[in-house]
């Protein structure tokens, strides 16, 4: 692979804050554009993920735990703490499922909004499984030809996000994988190459595609197209072309922010910040219920009240809030597991102390001397 890992990171970063702005300010199309182009450039990027040669056991190892485990584990804690808050807030933030339907059927429904504050993880279902398919396919077919059959499936999913027929959330999620699928070929074609690489770092070409980007945009999809689960429309090849030509763009601006140290950690933090953007927002407007600011009339707790005065408010916690709760439940992760490693050597040690006449360490010293 001859992008940097660092510019790769910086992507991720411009995506995750791209995915919090836009839910502060969805009519800022050109660069929200109801999901335009972040999820797709999050797509492009599991093409890096599977350029790295790893057996499919270890990669199918990394989907269930970190992209499946990841989100049972979050639905269901979720789930326990809005349960126990009193019934106005449970019923202004989660429909009324049970937590088995919620990590079970729901989740392959792609409906992460029956909790609202978790709606921005309902990618990783599709992410995951385009995943696993595009590695066996990379390793199979890998090369530059393989561009080809990325835009086929980039295409197929976008139609079948286009129809509506029953059951719906089954061909939904097939075309959400589908799409998910194409772009990680594409991205695993454009990140391979070197002559990619530098064509997508060229200023010149950033700037054309921006304009592209922009001028589709406003001309044929109607000021910006939507995910497959949301498309109701045609101009399938102008949403294709779309969502491709904006990524020289955000890489060349990413290449720029690579050697910022804070765009990087924020870049690592990515999944985070786009599966827990709102739940500081949620807490955040529940204090100005609290203290009479706002009623629960005036504001879904999950959506962004008097956002054109109290933007900065949002974006600074939406950002912070789930950068800092990762890194501090990293270091946490780490004391624990210190210490029940430490928990259970201390045992066994103990056992081998017994097995050599009671005797401990420090009775070899006193002996020694």
């Amino acid at each position: 692979m001859t992008a940097s890992r660092e510019t790769l990171h910086a992507i991720r970063a411009i995506c995750a804050v791209g995915i919090v702005v836009a839910h502060v300010f969805p009519s800022l199309f050109w660069f929200t554009g109801g999901h335009t182009w972040r999820v797709q450039t999050m797509y492009l990027l599991g093409g890096a993920s599977i350029l790295v040669v790893r057996p499919l056991k270890a990669t199918l190892k990394y989907v269930s735990l970190r992209i499946y485990g990841y989100m049972i584990l979050w639905t269901a804690v979720y789930w326990v703490a809005i349960s126990l808050m009193p019934s106005d807030v449970k019923n202004n933030l989660m429909k009324d499922f049970s937590v088995i339907e919620l990590i079970s059927v729901q989740l392959l429904k792609s409906n992460s909004h029956a909790i609202w504050p978790l709606l921005g993880m309902w990618f990783l279902i599709p992410f995951g499984v385009a995943l696993i398919l595009a590695s066996m396919a990379w390793r199979r077919f890998g090369g530059g030809g393989i561009i080809i059959a990325g835009l086929m499936a980039v295409c197929g999913g976008w139609l079948l996000g286009s129809s509506d027929p029953a059951p719906f959330w089954v061909v939904r999620l097939v075309g959400q994988i589908a799409i998910a699928f194409g772009y990680m070929l594409l991205g695993a074609a454009l990140l391979s190459s070197e002559r990619a690489v530098n064509f997508l770092e060229n200023g010149v070409v950033a700037a054309t595609s921006l304009l592209i980007y922009t001028w589709l945009g406003t001309t044929y999809t109607d000021g910006g197209m939507i995910i497959s689960w949301l498309v109701r429309r045609g101009n399938i090849a102008p949403q294709v072309i779309q969502s491709i030509a904006i990524f020289p763009a955000v890489f060349w601006f990413a290449s720029r922010l690579s050697c910022s140290q804070v765009v990087v950690f924020v870049g690592k933090k990515s999944k985070d910040v786009m599966t827990h953007h709102l739940m500081p927002v949620v807490f955040f407007n529940l204090i100005l219920v609290y203290f009479g600011v706002s009623t629960f009339r005036d504001v879904k707790l999950s959506a962004f009240y008097n956002a054109n005065v109290l933007w900065p408010v949002y974006l600074l916690l939406g950002l912070s809030v789930p950068v800092l709760g990762s890194f501090y439940g990293g270091k946490l992760k780490k004391v624990c597991r210190e210490w029940v490693e430490g928990a259970v050597r201390s045992p066994i040690q103990r056992s081998s102390f017994k097995s050599r006449g009671g005797a401990s360490p420090a009775d070899d010293v006193v002996r020694s001397t």
